[in-house]
């Protein structure tokens, strides 16, 4: 064959290459041309892919276009183009979280996406005070929060954030993560105090801290346990609740 030949047949394989990629990239990529060709929801998801969010008429999934596309652009200012406080709530916690920008979950109305965003930023940031921010009758969330970021940072001063029972797991949880015994003494109740330095025990292998246990009935189990010691002693137990 013919240098012309393998030519010639190189640039018809190269032509039909290129045809077969702006056929994909027509469906992958619509225009507004191409929507306004379609119906019902068809014609909405084209919008959606094209990002034409205006041209769309259902309400939740038009808000959930100017979302990604204010998201995308990180453009603020488009969540004010949305029709009610929840959305405009999501849409900045969006773009908080994208840019971890504290001030923005002042910026939110809705008391739901304004906890969302300051406990978001809070562990992603491993700032407590964000924690604090969160609405007082919120309480599980408020929790969860600072016991993230007491566990993420091992400290167990965090957990002072948080009252009665769940401020015992929050130091139960944290001297157990860090190993370390001292820790544990920090907790009011006695039973506590012992059943920690009991699991820290057990997942340190050390027997001497058995000695150290006052609360009776966790000394005991502890100093059985090494006693009976089984072939392999299970170090990596990651139960760490009270």
């Amino acid at each position: 064959m013919t240098t012309a030949k393998h030519t010639k047949i190189a640039l018809i394989i190269l032509a039909a290459c290129l045809l077969i990629l702006t056929a994909c990239n027509n469906q992958t990529n619509p225009n507004q041309t191409d929507c306004q060709s379609m119906s019902g929801q068809a014609k909405e998801n084209c919008y959606y892919e094209a990002k034409t969010c205006s041209e769309m008429l259902e309400s939740d999934f038009k808000n959930s276009c100017i979302v990604e596309q204010a998201r995308d652009q990180n453009n603020s200012a488009t969540c004010e183009t949305l029709n009610n406080d929840k959305s405009k709530g999501y849409c900045l916690e969006q773009i908080a979280l994208k840019n971890q920008d504290k001030e923005m979950c002042t910026k939110i109305n809705d008391t739901y996406w304004k906890d969302n965003c300051n406990y978001n930023l809070a562990i992603t940031l491993n700032k407590e005070g964000l924690c604090y921010l969160l609405q007082p009758t919120n309480v599980e969330q408020k929790t969860d929060c600072f016991m993230k970021v007491a566990l993420s940072k091992g400290k167990v001063e965090v957990c002072d954030f948080l009252p009665g029972q769940g401020r015992e797991s929050c130091i139960f949880q944290v001297a157990v993560k860090t190993k370390n015994a001292e820790s544990c003494d920090l907790m009011q109740d006695q039973i506590n105090v012992g059943a920690c330095r009991l699991k820290i025990a057990k997942v340190t292998n050390n027997q001497d801290l058995c000695e150290t246990i006052k609360f009776k009935q966790a000394k005991d189990v502890c100093t059985t346990y090494f006693e009976q010691k089984p072939e392999e002693i299970t170090n990596n137990n990651t139960n760490n609740t009270i």
